[in-house]
């Protein structure tokens, strides 16, 4: 990937499974708070942080998941100049957490002031802009290279890529991707069509899941082809489905099934995080956030 490329790729992670906030900590030695500005990446893949690392430096952090949940990775970065200097380039990709971004630039801009009134302005600023997210459009529009990394960096994140067996009958190419912003999904859909639903919640605490799916096989074949080159979890998958998608004989269910096999245990092997994984109808799926108020204690740390 180009370093436009890298950059589009990290701002659909960010977008799709990330945070970029400011965290207060309550300082119990002093009357006051301190705050620490960071890019953070949540999934629950350690290649997917791990790339992040290799290419923008940072922290990757390991944690045991809770019951019936597997472990969860992060990837964040602090530090002064090198967030700022990784917020000024990523900016001109991100759709979704851009004024996030903007806010954490405007705290870094009071410098060493020991400004704590404004400083805690600004923290509590960015959370209620990270607790109501709204797709910002880009003034200067992305390439289409650019848009096809952040949207591998989407799908990575938040998407699907698979075949379904219905109910042994027939076999079906999917892809899929959910999202709490549905301005991100309306987005998607004017790249490649598609169909959009909303999946409402009862839960007033959780925010309504809006889905993309993408059906017909030349369609799911042409969005293969786009984001394949900057796939980095999901590249694999995708490559058995459009073995899938191509096939000829629409009634070779013998090869049909072992590529859905072949899948299926990949995804056991890998534990490929599919975070949107369709099982007969599409289930939504609760968007992971990142609490930027909860200090962990990181299990594996890497430096970079």
């Amino acid at each position: 990937m180009t370093k436009t490329s890298k950059l589009a790729f990290l701002a659909g992670l960010v977008d799709g499974d990330g945070s970029i906030s400011i965290s207060i900590i309550r300082r119990k030695d002093w009357n006051g708070n301190s705050f620490q500005p960071y890019i953070a990446i949540g999934v629950t893949s350690r290649k997917l942080c791990k790339w992040a690392q290799q290419h923008f430096g940072g922290n990757l952090y390991g944690y045991d998941g809770v019951a019936g949940h597997q472990k969860m990775y992060h990837w964040k970065l602090y530090g002064k100049q090198a967030l700022k200097d990784l917020l000024v380039q990523l900016l001109p990709y991100l759709l979704i957490k851009r004024e996030a971004a903007q806010t954490v630039l405007e705290y870094m801009d009071l410098g060493s002031e020991p400004n704590q009134e404004e400083r805690l302005k600004i923290a509590e600023k960015i959370q209620a802009i990270n607790s109501n997210n709204h797709l910002v459009v880009d003034s200067r529009k992305m390439s289409k290279r650019e848009s096809m990394a952040y949207l591998a960096g989407i799908v990575d994140t938040e998407g699907a890529i698979g075949i379904r067996d219905n109910q042994g009958e027939a076999f079906g190419a999917y892809v899929m991707i959910n999202n709490t912003n549905e301005s991100l999904i309306k987005w998607i859909a004017a790249l490649f069509e598609g169909k959009t639903s909303k999946h409402e919640y009862l839960i007033t605490t959780c925010r309504d899941n809006h889905s993309w799916a993408l059906y017909g096989k030349q369609n799911i074949e042409n969005f293969i082809l786009a984001i394949l080159p900057y796939l980095v979890i999901k590249k694999e998958v995708a490559n058995i489905v459009l073995q899938f998608v191509r096939l000829k004989n629409t009634w070779n269910k013998e090869e049909r099934a072992r590529l859905f096999e072949t899948i299926r245990t990949l995804q056991i092997r890998c534990s490929t995080p599919t975070t949107n994984v369709p099982d007969g109808l599409l289930e939504p799926k609760i968007e992971s956030d990142l609490d930027s108020n909860v200090a962990c204690a990181p299990l594996v740390t890497a430096t970079a």
